[in-house]
């Protein structure tokens, strides 16, 4: 096989990299009016997911639209659940800038340990949305479930995503690293980190 065949390594990675193109653009598109970000999310996951298993749609739109449709309901209740958690911990946070000495040092310790405990499960929410039947809440009790049991994955995932998003964020000139979140970014961390996600969901069971 020549490296620059149609079949070839060099051709697959350059059409998965123009799906994940592809799939970045929708999700910002069709996240803008903001309430409508969870649904994207999760039609997001499933796209990735079917990139890794080569399962996808031949028309990819088509797959993201009905995977945004399908979990338009949850995914804007689950996205709901993730603002009042957000709003909390920016409050919590403007709280424990008000306290010095010991007790602001107990204030940004437990703010840290809650925001840990945020992302433990909701890393998890959006991906099992799209692979699963569940209501919200169930979806959010399923998730943190999976996160303490899989806590190894779980942290590890958690390196991927905030390793990579203060890579493409802080490394990069301003200018460039908005254009590559507009086209790129969102879908290429959310890529790598559906590898983990597929394996824990494979563990209990969510996935095949």
């Amino acid at each position: 096989m020549k490296l620059f065949d149609s079949d070839g390594p060099i051709m697959e990675v350059l059409g998965k990299l123009s799906d994940l193109i592809f799939i970045n653009c929708t999700f910002v598109l069709l996240s803008l009016p903001v309430f409508t970000i969870g649904a994207s999310m999760a039609a997001m996951y499933e796209c990735c997911f079917s990139l890794i298993e080569d399962t996808e749609d031949p028309f990819l739109p088509r797959q993201f639209w009905k995977a945004f449709v399908r979990n338009f309901k949850r995914g804007t209740g689950s996205w709901g659940i993730s603002l009042l958690f957000i709003l909390f911990l920016g409050a919590y946070a403007l709280v424990s800038g008000m306290f010095t000495g010991t007790l602001g040092q107990m204030y940004r310790i437990t703010f840290f340990v809650l925001l840990f405990l945020f992302l433990m499960g909701f890393q998890y929410v959006f991906p099992l949305l799209a692979h699963s039947d569940s209501k919200v809440l169930q979806v959010w009790k399923d998730s943190w479930k999976m996160a303490v049991t899989a806590l190894p994955w779980t942290a590890l995932n958690l390196v991927i995503i905030l390793g990579s998003t203060a890579v493409c964020t802080l490394l990069l000139p301003a200018n460039m690293a908005v254009y590559l979140w507009a086209f790129l970014f969102f879908a290429l961390i959310a890529f790598l980190s559906s590898f983990i996600i597929r394996h824990v969901f494979k563990k209990f069971g969510v996935y095949q």
